[in-house]
């Protein structure tokens, strides 16, 4: 996941981005590009993680910490990016698809709707701090625009392949390699989640080797 964030302001700014992700995801990996300088991320205890970051931002230095809030709720804090400034953040994470009556599909979020937490805001766990963010109202236009590109490669030859949400436009490279891109008419279209579906051999036993 490859996010780009931008000042387009006159000042320096500190951020906050909260972003969903699958329930089932597993990161391992991030880093920051700003300009030729790429900063790669460490994984530390959470409020090592917080103290690190806020001394680096009381001293001015550019620098980002990623927080999961909740299994599916993660907040980017971006400090110190510069007037005019483009930071991009490469984020990696595994996660396993379970097929059910032989369907594999892969969700993935765009969306952190109106959350809610039982505790009063004075009174409530750091982690669910992130409710009180900002969000897209129903009929509103989101102000990001989303793209997303996949290559699905199969062991044995992809029979069926749609998605549920959007257009996408496929182009397949063999039997068992499929590549799609989404529909990029409308790159506001960050409202809904992405919904791919695809089922691999038909009703009869076949046997295949995928290496990676």
């Amino acid at each position: 996941v490859v996010q780009q964030y931008r000042n387009e302001g006159t000042r320096p700014i500190n951020a906050t981005y909260v972003f969903p992700a699958s329930t089932r995801a597993a990161v391992y990996g991030m880093r920051m590009r700003i300009g030729d300088q790429v900063i790669v991320a460490r994984i530390k205890e959470r409020d090592a993680a917080k103290q690190e970051f806020e001394k680096a931002k009381q001293e001015g230095k550019s620098a980002s910490l990623l927080e999961q809030d909740r299994p599916n709720v993660f907040s980017m804090n971006l400090a110190n990016l510069m007037p005019q400034e483009q930071v991009e953040i490469e984020l990696r994470y595994t996660e396993l698809l379970v097929p059910t009556d032989g369907v594999y599909e892969l969700v993935y979020p765009t969306v952190v709707g109106p959350r809610y937490s039982s505790e009063k805001e004075a009174t409530a766990a750091k982690t669910d701090k992130f409710v009180k963010s900002p969000y897209t109202h129903e009929g509103q236009k989101p102000t990001s625009a989303l793209h997303i590109a996949a290559k699905i490669s199969g062991s044995v030859p992809i029979q069926e392949l749609a998605c549920t949400s959007r257009q996408i436009i496929p182009q397949w490279l063999s039997n068992n390699v499929a590549q799609l891109t989404m529909d990029d008419s409308d790159t506001f279209q960050g409202n809904r989640d992405f919904s791919m579906r695809y089922r691999l051999a038909g009703s009869q036993i076949t046997s295949g080797l995928l290496l990676y």
